[in-house]
């Protein structure tokens, strides 16, 4: 069982969870960008993408806590934090051949040209 800290302001909440307990739950492709990124930690929307990480969990047989923190005094900055984004996305590209698979670095821009992809 692990315990992660769930953080709430007066409007919403959010579970810091490092980046590498998200990869081990294999949800990176399925959280949004409504959660936050901030150094090694993701801070999961509790509508949705906290839910997802937590039935990830679940299949893989293993029990997931949150600890509360509240401050509804203050809006949190976790609302400053860059949005969510995988470190790696994968595309399909579908053109007159087959179907080819790609591994994009979202940080580094992409054109798409036709069936073909290239880096900027």
């Amino acid at each position: 069982m692990k315990t992660f800290p769930y953080i709430q302001d007066a409007g919403h909440g959010w579970a810091r969870v490092p980046k590498a307990e998200i990869a081990k739950a294999g949800v990176e492709d399925q959280i949004t960008s409504y959660s936050f990124q901030k150094g090694k930690n993701v801070y999961l929307e509790q509508d949705a993408d906290m839910q997802v990480f937590v039935a990830a969990r679940t299949k893989q047989g293993l029990e997931t806590k949150f600890s509360d923190y509240v401050n509804k005094s203050r809006p949190s900055r976790i609302r400053n934090y860059d949005p969510y984004m995988p470190t790696a996305v994968s595309v399909v590209v579908l053109n007159k051949g087959p179907v080819e698979e790609l591994a994009i670095d979202p940080s580094k821009p992409m054109t798409i040209v036709g069936p073909k992809i290239y880096g900027v």
